[in-house]
């Protein structure tokens, strides 16, 4: 092709092109696209295709230079790529839209961005700070007695004694603001506890104290979470009857009690070992996974890379984006967002830049050596989606596969195979 081509670097990863094109390969290229859309055109009069050419270049005439335009610049580009090896990651953008010269040659400027070279990455050897993961009696026995309350029952005081903090009232109770009642509840459980802010703060520390049968009046402030927004930090008259109390009764910790937490087991030395066994295994994957990010904060700080700026652009507007919503859904007001935006993007910003510097290498690191995604790698994430969301694994790759994230679910298993891998080959010590 007889072109004259200068390439160029705004920044390491922005390349710019200046290419002027012969007269004769621009005239090729318009008859190259005439040719392939010619015969798609039907004018009136005329079967398909078998239009008049100077009827057709009347009409189409712009077109064509278009495509001719196009397919030139696309060319070009595809060649300069292959020859100076360059990993295109954005679209080609143009400042001014090219111009068809009727006479003499075509010349365009064209600019787009590349992946950053990745080269000499250093990724053995890591020093890794590990830390113990050894299971304690301690941590077994707390873990057990957890498993235990989940049986817990609530037992029904016969005696005269009143309700106390940790106790559970079943109770009525109605609350009005200026005489027009708010809501009420029948027959409701309320766990007596210092904590609690529910239906009001302060409602449990009234109710303690009281016994079967009691009623009672007071008055308190609604406080700012209260869950009627109109009603937020006013005051509030409760009128409260006990119709009940009942203590939690967590049972003995034995054989039997064993045999429920785990059906495999008959024992409770049994149900030690499984749960000791259990939570060996989360406490090394827990650390395997922290090590990981070590691992991956390491890489990046050795290695910093210049980076796509589109990249890291659209990087940084999808965490902005995922931050602005939690907000949103934590009670934030739309009209306060703007302002919290300026304050967040700038970390936003940041951590798009370092995962996008962790991609890169990653990706340069699975490729050296030769790491490849199997059935044993993705079946165990699918199967853990599966549990999730109660439905089968087909179900869910589906899902992934009609969402168009089945690509970003292989690309993160990916880069968790390749971290183990750098952790393997890493220097930890505790």
């Amino acid at each position: 092709m007889a072109i004259k081509a200068e390439i160029s670097t705004k920044t390491p990863c922005e390349v710019v092109v200046k290419a002027t094109v012969g007269s004769e390969e621009l005239k090729a290229a318009y008859e190259s696209a005439f040719a392939k859309n010619s015969k798609l055109i039907e004018l009136p009069g005329f079967r398909r295709g078998k239009a008049p050419r100077s009827m057709v270049e009347g009409k189409f005439k712009e077109y064509f230079e278009q495509e001719a335009m196009s397919d030139l610049i696309e060319k070009v580009v595809k060649s300069l790529v292959k020859q100076y090896r360059l990993n295109m990651v954005t679209e080609l953008k143009m400042e001014e839209k090219p111009v068809y010269p009727q006479e003499g040659d075509f010349s365009f400027t064209v600019e787009f961005e590349v992946a950053p070279k990745v080269e000499n990455v250093e990724y053995t050897g890591l020093k890794l700070k590990g830390r113990k993961t050894e299971v304690t009696d301690e941590e077994v026995e707390k873990e057990i007695q957890n498993a235990a309350e989940r049986f817990a029952t609530y037992e029904e005081i016969k005696t005269d004694r009143p309700a106390q903090f940790g106790d559970w009232a079943v109770c009525s109770y109605k609350a009005y603001c200026g005489g027009k009642e708010v809501f009420k509840r029948e027959s409701s459980w309320v766990e007596v506890a210092q904590d609690r802010k529910t239906p009001a703060p302060g409602f449990c520390a009234e109710i303690a104290g009281m016994k079967k049968g009691e009623e009672r009046s007071f008055k308190l402030n609604a406080g700012p979470e209260f869950f009627m927004k109109e009603y937020a930090d006013k005051e509030l008259e409760f009128t409260v009857s006990v119709e009940s109390i009942r203590e939690r009764i967590v049972p003995e910790v034995n054989d039997e009690l064993a045999a429920k937490i785990d059906p495999n087991t008959k024992t409770v030395e049994e149900l030690k070992v499984k749960v000791k066994e259990a939570f060996a295994q989360n406490k090394a994957e827990i650390e395997q996974n922290r090590l990981c990010e070590l691992a991956k904060e390491q890489l990046v700080k050795n290695h910093p890379l210049p980076l796509p700026p589109y990249y890291v652009a659209l990087q940084t507007n999808g965490l902005l984006r995922r931050e602005l919503e939690n907000k949103l859904r934590s009670g934030m007001k739309e009209e306060e967002l703007k302002e919290e935006a300026e304050k967040l993007r700038p970390q936003c910003e940041e951590k798009a830049k370092l995962g996008l510097n962790a991609d890169f290498l990653l990706s340069y690191i699975a490729e050296k050596e030769k790491i490849v995604l199997t059935t044993d790698d993705i079946m165990p994430r699918l199967e853990q989606y599966a549990r999730m969301f109660g439905r089968s694994i087909g179900w869910v790759y589906r899902m992934f596969e009609q969402s168009g994230k089945l690509d970003e679910l292989r690309t993160g298993i990916l880069q968790e195979k390749t971290l183990r891998l750098v952790v393997s080959k890493a220097e930890v010590t505790q």
